[in-house]
């Protein structure tokens, strides 16, 4: 009789089933924490994996330019009759530049993961107006255009694929 007792206190208490579903919660967790870290570290690798792509791609690319530079030279005396040389570079942009360029993604994989990276095709027109009259150069400055050169600037050169080719005039 106390058998029966002690069972029917066992299936009728709220204090036992409360404590039966608590533990039924707290073994349930188990399994969603190592689901949860298991997402987790699977999302910290896909970034691993997107930004491993990126830089064997190339990185991020900045280009600036075109940049037109000149050097010249100029001399001058000093108090003590001794000739002076200076040298300087003259910087000229662009009056005008058009930029025209097609981008095209790329989606590149590792294992599990992939990562979409760009691959692009630029064309760069510009006007340059090389007028000296203007600058505030010394009276007997001399301009060695035969030493010009562009410059154009990119941030990441690994990621150029094709030579840079450069027309001047209207060749």
């Amino acid at each position: 009789m106390a058998g029966n007792r002690l069972s029917n206190w066992l299936q009728s208490s709220p204090t036992i089933k409360f404590v039966v579903i608590a533990v039924l919660a707290l073994v349930l967790m188990i399994p969603t924490a190592l689901v949860k870290d298991l997402v987790q570290e699977r999302q910290q690798r896909q970034f691993e994996v997107q930004q491993e792509i990126s830089q064997l791609w190339g990185g991020d690319q900045t280009l600036e330019g075109p940049i037109v530079s000149v050097p010249y030279s100029w001399t001058r005396t000093n108090d003590e009759g001794k000739v002076l040389r200076y040298t300087g570079i003259l910087h000229f942009l662009p009056e005008l530049l058009d930029a025209t360029g097609e981008i095209t993604p790329v989606e590149r994989h590792r294992g599990l993961y992939k990562g979409v990276v760009y691959s692009s095709n630029w064309n760069l027109k510009g006007d340059f107006t090389l007028e000296t009259a203007s600058l505030n150069l010394p009276e007997n400055a001399i301009i060695d255009w035969k030493r010009s050169e562009v410059s154009i600037g990119l941030s990441n050169s690994r990621g150029i694929q094709q030579p840079i080719r450069i027309r001047c005039g209207a060749e």
